[in-house]
């Protein structure tokens, strides 16, 4: 005996047409000796008899310059995420060469250590700040356009 679990997973697809020939009559003989999976089934019938019977809407003119206004804020925010990535990663690799050099006394090395870390530090807490802005200069359009 086929379970009713195993069928109720079946049903929707019975209904759409996408099973083979052979599972199609699993789900049929079922049916006819399941009240409960017989429910089921109408009920899924039912529903896509109604849903085969709406027409389709038209989108609201808005919808266009609208998604295009989000498109440009998403990309201007990307465009500053990766500047500000780029800004913070030049000093880094140049203080990093500074401080790999063999041919620098230790003392230098670790004070190119040091201020790198400081550097390091404060750009971070900088980008910090400007990423938790970003959102609201996007919102207020700052950085797209105005709002066009």
């Amino acid at each position: 005996m086929t379970r009713c679990s195993e069928m109720s997973t079946k049903l929707s697809a019975y209904v759409d047409g996408e099973l083979s020939e052979r599972e199609r009559e699993r789900v049929r003989r079922h049916v006819v000796g399941c009240a409960v999976c017989a429910e089921e089934l109408h009920e899924l019938e039912e529903t896509a008899a109604l849903l085969g019977q709406l027409s389709e809407a038209d989108p609201p003119d808005t919808l266009e310059p609208g998604l295009r206004r989000r498109i440009r804020r998403r990309a201007a925010g990307f465009l500053v995420l990766v500047a500000l990535g780029l800004v913070a990663l030049l000093p880094v690799l140049t203080m990093l060469n500074l401080v790999l050099r063999a041919d620098l006394p230790l003392w230098a090395r670790v004070g190119y250590a040091t201020s790198m870390a400081c550097f390091t530090g404060g750009l971070g807490l900088l980008v910090l700040h400007l990423l938790r802005n970003v959102r609201s200069l996007l919102l207020y359009g700052y950085l797209s356009g105005g709002g066009r």
